[in-house]
């Protein structure tokens, strides 16, 4: 079995599978990320770099098949699916459909159950994210999250239509990445630089905040475990409303 290490993100994934096509070997080969440790393999092994042509090709056909976004948000997830994601991507192609529908497969459940986890923390944060003003003229606006998959590329056209003047930086912990709006471009930076900006408030909207959410709240229709269900503990600690600076 031949081993194809792909680098570049989901690019260099439709990549690797473009490779495995082109060389007739979709169904006796493995795909793995490129530096993610060390990997054992018996067979030749190969490193594909990321084509965008290529990838393009594919991304086109497997969209035509409505698979694309199932199979990126499993890519975002970081988890080791590669070969769970090729035999969709087959499956899919000899079908003439998407095979999402058939959740009793072992590689069709396990993609679109990391791409419902991905999904679902995209979703958490678009509620949950809160910004902080920081110096600047003109202001500029920070938020910290601590997700836990990479969905900056999921979250981004939401907060850069909800905020289309205001300047602002996403960092991403644990992922070193940082998506900045600037206006115009949202671009993600992986630049360690960003991670040293303060963020200290330097406006009355924490505040402001506070004072409504409390004013809003029932105190007598207090519901702690409904809450946590509806806004887990590990949110919490950078929510403005619940004492967050």
């Amino acid at each position: 079995m031949t081993t194809l290490f792909c680098g570049g993100g989901f690019d260099g994934f439709l990549t690797a599978v473009f490779e495995a096509y082109r060389r007739g070997i979709e169904t006796d080969c493995a795909i793995r990320r490129a530096g993610g440790g060390a990997v054992m393999t018996l067979g030749p092994s190969e490193e594909i770099p990321p084509d965008p042509v290529r990838a393009g090709r594919v991304e086109r056909k497997l969209k035509a098949l409505g698979m694309v976004r199932t199979l990126s948000l499993a890519w975002l997830s970081g988890e080791e699916l590669e070969d769970e994601m090729l035999a969709c991507v087959v499956r899919g192609i000899r079908e003439g459909r998407a095979p999402w529908a058939d959740r009793s497969s072992r590689p069709v459940g396990r993609v679109t159950a990391a791409a419902d986890r991905v999904r679902l923390e995209a979703h958490r944060y678009v509620e949950f994210l809160r910004f902080r003003r920081v110096f600047g003229d003109p202001p500029v606006y920070l938020s910290d999250i601590e997700p836990l998959y990479d969905i900056l590329p999921l979250i981004a056209g939401h907060f850069t239509r909800r905020f289309p003047s205001q300047l602002f930086l996403i960092r991403e912990q644990g992922f070193g990445r940082t998506l900045v709006w600037d206006g115009r471009e949202a671009v993600i930076s992986d630049d360690p630089a960003l991670f040293r900006l303060s963020a200290e408030d330097r406006g009355d909207a924490a505040g402001m905040w506070r004072a409504y959410f409390e004013s809003v709240a029932i105190p007598w229709r207090k519901n702690k475990k409904l809450q946590a269900h509806f806004v887990p503990l590990r949110f919490r600690g950078r929510l403005t409303e619940f004492g967050a600076e």
